[in-house]
Parts: structure tokens; sequence; C-alpha cells
């Protein structure tokens, strides 16, 4: 681990392998249409030994534990790739985030499976709150008075409108079923680690080392362009405490996370090669992107909102009629290109238009379009 102290921020890099397995099991979900839309929308080929590796692990589980696997880290067709707000990753980031110290797969899993029942629900709920309903939970209910009530637990989730009916399905199902729910997960994680990523671990371990090395190197040279750059904010925006995983699996994107009940520290999972996403390409390229991107009607509409005020991600999804997950989605595009940038009030991110740098991007399309 490589720690560095700015100002009152505490950053942090490292390889977590309970961080990187928690990658690892989304990856055996999303494998083949994650390498599809890294080819469709980035026009990026995923290396061979990526595929390589998830169908080592998946040749090595059982049906049922895929099928399982399957329950706790399902993809819906109208969500895209939305995997962070499965219940599979709440509950094994919400546990993360507090426990960074751990650095055994196996004691980590062991930490869930004592884990009170309880807690893990209430996280649950805080982030299907959060996310779908723009509501902070300490804010509108006594924690003390429904953190041992799974029945009131069940009555708050089924008000909640997740705009599909499938997920909100499967989501009664793990809150009518707690005792199960937590017996399944715990079962499911055991052996998709000892049956089939255990005999990975160091090897994914040592293919990590040289990319930790540069984004250390990175941030070293300048730490306020790093966060602009990998992470779309300011220095301050994550907390006091932001510890950094470099990630194999997750392989391109920044992913933040965390706790909301106990902790204002910040996870951070940032891909191998997001670099890919974020460094000076060759101006074709970049200009080629951003009009791939900006053609998409929706962002097209994004755009416009955002060039009179920051919005809210809840907020965009009310006005243009889209659901919470779609509208992250496409606003990732825009980020991803630098169009769009985050800013934090109130607890809440907000998304604004970097208005220099669309016209940037403009003028180099045109440049390249018009041979100037």
């Amino acid at each position: 681990m490589v720690e560095y102290k700015i100002g009152n921020n505490t950053i942090s890099f490292k390889f977590q392998k309970p961080a990187e397995f928690m990658f690892a099991m989304s990856s055996i979900v999303i494998g083949e249409e994650f390498v599809e839309y890294c080819k469709n929308v980035y026009d990026i080929t995923i290396e061979r030994e990526w595929i390589d590796y998830i169908h080592r692990i998946q040749s090595n589980l059982s049906s049922f534990i895929k099928s399982e696997l399957e329950y706790f880290f399902p993809i819906y067709s109208d969500l895209g790739l939305d995997i962070f707000m499965t219940a599979g990753m709440i509950i094994y980031r919400s546990l993360l985030v507090v426990n960074t110290e751990v650095e055994d797969v196996e004691e980590f899993i062991k930490i869930i499976e004592k884990a009170d029942k309880n807690i893990i629900f209430l996280n649950l709920l805080a982030n299907y709150l959060y996310e779908y309903e723009d509501k902070i939970i300490d804010e509108i209910y006594n924690l003390d008075e429904i953190r041992n009530d799974t029945e009131k637990m069940l009555e708050i989730i089924k008000a909640i409108n997740f705009e599909n009916e499938e997920m909100k399905k499967r989501i009664v199902d793990y809150f009518e079923n707690p005792e199960e729910t937590k017996l399944r997960y715990v079962l499911m994680l055991k052996s998709v680690y000892i049956k089939g990523y255990k005999e990975i671990e160091n090897e994914i371990g040592k293919r990590i080392e040289p990319f930790l090395e540069s984004y250390v190197a990175q941030f070293e040279k300048e730490p306020s362009k790093f966060y602009k750059d990998y992470l779309k904010a300011d220095l301050g925006f994550f907390g006091e405490v932001t510890n950094i995983h470099i990630s194999y699996f997750y392989y391109m994107g920044t992913y933040g996370t965390r706790d909301l009940l106990s902790s204002s520290d910040y996870f951070v999972g940032l891909g191998i090669y997001t670099d890919r996403l974020f460094k000076e390409d060759i101006q074709s390229i970049e200009s080629y992107k951003f009009l791939k991107t900006i053609s998409d009607k929706t962002r097209m509409k994004i755009i416009r909102l955002l060039s009179t005020r920051p919005w809210y991600v809840n907020e965009l999804a009310e006005e243009l009629g889209l659901s919470a997950a779609s509208i992250s989605y496409h606003v990732s595009m825009l980020t991803m290109l630098n169009i769009v940038t985050l800013e934090k009030s109130n607890q809440k991110a907000y998304y604004s238009l970097n208005k220099d740098r669309l016209n940037e991007l403009f003028e180099e399309a045109k440049g390249i379009i018009l041979n100037e």
C-alpha cells in the first residue's frame, strides 16, 4: 500500500484481494456483454487473457452456483450493465468500505458470515432509498427503530419505485427471506472463491503490480490532475479518507462508493486500463468517440439541460422520463470525455456541463472533418 496525506485528505493506493474478488464476481456475470460494450462504445478490444480468466473461473463452478451468481448480480436489459446496484455488490461493498484493512478473501467472507443480517439489510435499504428515491435514510427514519424490524424494512422496500418490475420482485424476495438470503449469499461467496477464483488470485495480483506503480507515479506527479482525469472530481470530493484499489477485472473505468450508515470513508475501484479512456488519444480517434457519443438523442437532451445549470441524477431522470440507472449510464459516456463533471453539494453529486471541453471537442472534430 502507498499512502499520501494532502491537507486533510488521506489517499491510499493498493491492491486489496477482497475488493478484486468482488469485481471478479461481477465480471463473471457481465463478461461477454462487457466485451461487446467496450468494443461498441469505445472501440476498445478486451485482451484475450481477461476473457480466459473469466472462462477459467466459470468452468469450475456448478450450474447451481452460476445461477446463484445471477440471482445476486442480476442484469436487466433495460438498465444496461448497471451491476453496482445489485444486492450482491451492495452487501459486499458496504462491508468492504469499513474493512479495508482485511487482506484475505476467506477472512473477509467470515466477516460477512458473522455480520448481523439486520445491518446487512439496513445497508441494502439505505442504498435503494438513496439511488431510487433520492432519500438519505437517517434523515427520514430513526435507525434505532427500524434496524431490528425487517417487516418495516420490507414495507419501505415495497413502496420504492424501482421502475423495473423484475428488479422490484427480486429485491422484495431478498427482504421477505432475510435469513435464507444471507445463507445463500455466503454459500455462493465461498463456492466461487474456493472453486473458481482462489487458484488465479496470485496471478491477478502480479498482473496488477505494474499498473499500480504507473497510477501512483501519475498521482505523485500531479495529484489534482489525477483526480480530474480519473475520478472526475476535486481532491476533497470523496471525503477525508479515500482508498483506491487498482483492479484487473474492473478493467476500464472508475467506481466510487461509501458506507451510507456509519462511515464517510470512500472506496474507489480504478480499472488497470482506465487511462485508455482519459489519456490524450490521437485526435481523430478522440473526435470519433465524441461524435459517436453525442449522436445519441438522450445524451443531447442531457447536454441541453446541463447547459442551464447543474442537475442531480434523479432530477434528470424525472425530467426525461427515464430511470436513474439509465441516466447514470448515459452521463457516464459524457464524463469519459470530460464533457460532464461532478460537483458535490449537501451529500449529493450534481452533474455540470464542461462547456470549454465541449467547445474544444467541437473545434477538434471540425478541424479533422474539414482538414483544417
